[in-house]
């Protein structure tokens, strides 16, 4: 009963986010602004880059974005895919946020070049698996939100190349299983995984 609650609260959630990002998008301006500023809308600028929707919801990048340290806010964005070479050359960036978006899978290789990132929002997404290697490119990474998805549980290889992460985030999921061999001194942020 509890896993299947959980569940239902999370779509309920979804739904709720999928009409606030229509009406931040509705309400906002159609130039691109900042993709550094809250609520901001696709498209968006990030330091000589710009960060676009197709139709099928993969985020595009066009232009060469500068290495810039602080944060990439994407999240709120109806993002269903990120294409592999979306975030090549970030490699000074410390913040990614990817939450609240439509992610049902994330693919090998899309955050290799993000080495200064120590803080990623996958939260409020919809993915049910993390392939083996996803996160390999993050070894700075120290806060890890994977809270409100469909993930039924996480085998140890996905996190064993996290060694720097501390935080870990994964309430409201339908975690049956959970393997978090390679994690030095973590905290988890999870439900209970016994059926109520």
């Amino acid at each position: 009963m509890h896993g299947s609650h959980t569940v239902h609260t999370c779509r309920i959630r979804r739904g709720l986010l999928r009409a606030l990002v229509f009406l931040v998008a509705y309400a906002a301006q159609a130039d691109a602004t900042a993709c550094t500023e809250n609520y901001c809308v696709l498209p968006c600028d990030f330091d000589g880059c710009t960060f676009s929707k197709d139709g099928a919801g993969a985020l595009l990048r066009a232009g060469t974005c500068a290495s810039t340290s602080g944060i990439l806010r994407l999240d709120y964005k109806g993002i269903q895919l990120l294409l592999a070479g979306v975030f090549d050359g970030l490699t000074a960036l410390t913040r990614l946020r990817l939450d609240k978006n439509a992610l049902a899978s994330l693919t090998v290789g899309v955050f290799d070049w993000l080495w200064a990132v120590t803080t990623l929002y996958l939260d409020y997404n919809a993915l049910t698996n993390l392939p083996v290697g996803v996160f390999d490119g993050l070894s700075a990474l120290t806060m890890l939100s994977l809270d409100c998805n469909l993930f039924a549980s996480l085998s140890a290889g996905v996190l064993s190349g996290l060694t720097a992460v501390t935080t870990l985030h994964l309430y409201d999921n339908a975690l049956t299983n959970l393997l978090v061999g390679g994690l030095t001194a973590v905290i988890l942020f999870i439900q209970d995984l016994y059926s109520w």
